[in-house]
């Protein structure tokens, strides 16, 4: 599991707790630091996460791409699951993605259940359902229409297809890299889901 983190020192214990809950023997956890202010890596190492301090992006990455690429790269299991940090996974959460990802191969992408506490979150809620309309992925045509984007919460693919598909390196630059990511991938005949 990769998680790029910068200033989420207060939105990552509650993912961490679930990983905790979730990971199995041989499972890695990285949290990418991308130089934070605010002592995420502290708060990561202290829930049992390898944490990787992000160098200084080269010229032409923006921050999670770049993050996401770090932490890709110092992986070492076959199967690559990128969460957001202020995600959290249900009991099962983490064996159903990967179920999912070694099931369907290729990127897989979930949109995770937005949760809307705060008044100013149900006003994104509504541009992730904008969102989620315009990747067709909710369509009576199910499998049969081409995924127009991804979920950037949760991504999973093998590594084998992430360095076929060019990583995050083939969408350095993006700020929308999971939108990007899929279709680089798309292009590189990596299917999406």
């Amino acid at each position: 599991v990769v998680v790029p983190a910068r200033d989420e020192a207060t939105t990552l214990p509650p993912l961490l707790e679930s990983l905790r809950r979730e990971r199995r023997p041989g499972d890695e956890v990285l949290v990418v630091d991308d130089r934070s202010t605010d002592g995420t890596a502290e708060v990561a190492g202290a829930a049992g996460a390898r944490v990787l301090l992000a160098p200084e992006p080269p010229p032409g990455w923006a921050g999670k791409p770049w993050a996401c690429a770090t932490g890709a790269e110092q992986a070492s299991a076959p199967l690559l699951v990128f969460l957001d940090a202020d995600a959290r996974l249900e009991v099962g959460g983490l064996d159903r993605v990967a179920g999912l990802a070694t099931e369907r191969r290729g990127l897989v992408s979930l949109q995770p259940f937005h949760l809307v506490p705060r008044p100013v979150e149900r006003l994104a809620a509504f541009c992730n359902l904008v969102g989620v309309m315009g990747t067709g992925a909710f369509t009576p045509l199910g499998d049969r229409l081409r995924a127009r984007g991804a979920f950037g919460p949760c991504l999973a693919t093998s590594a084998g297809d992430y360095r076929r598909a060019g990583g995050h390196a083939a969408v350095a630059d993006s700020v929308l890299d999971d939108v990007a990511l899929a279709t680089t991938a798309d292009r590189a005949g990596v299917p999406v889901s």
